[in-house]
């Protein structure tokens, strides 16, 4: 190996080594950001469908819809059908 590509090596685990210790600090402000965006949909009432998985607005108290659209609701309910 010549001293170029060594020099390029060592380079490359150096920074490797600080992602590594990146990582834990990253990991746990991913997870901090998930819990207030969960928050932030159930104090909006979003709601994802159980067809096509969009993320929707669900309308009024008394609708207990898990669908974002009438044609995912029919869909849902013709494949349970069978």
């Amino acid at each position: 190996m010549d001293n170029d590509s060594r020099s390029r090596l060592q380079f490359m685990l150096s920074h490797f080594s600080e992602l590594v210790d990146l990582y834990p600090q990253a990991h746990k402000a991913l997870r901090f950001m998930e819990s207030r965006v969960i928050e932030v949909n159930e104090a909006l009432n979003v709601k994802q469908c159980k067809q096509c998985g969009k993320a929707f607005l669900q309308k009024g108290y008394t609708q207990r819809t898990l669908f974002c659209c009438s044609k995912c609701k029919d869909i849902w309910h013709n494949h349970n059908k069978k």
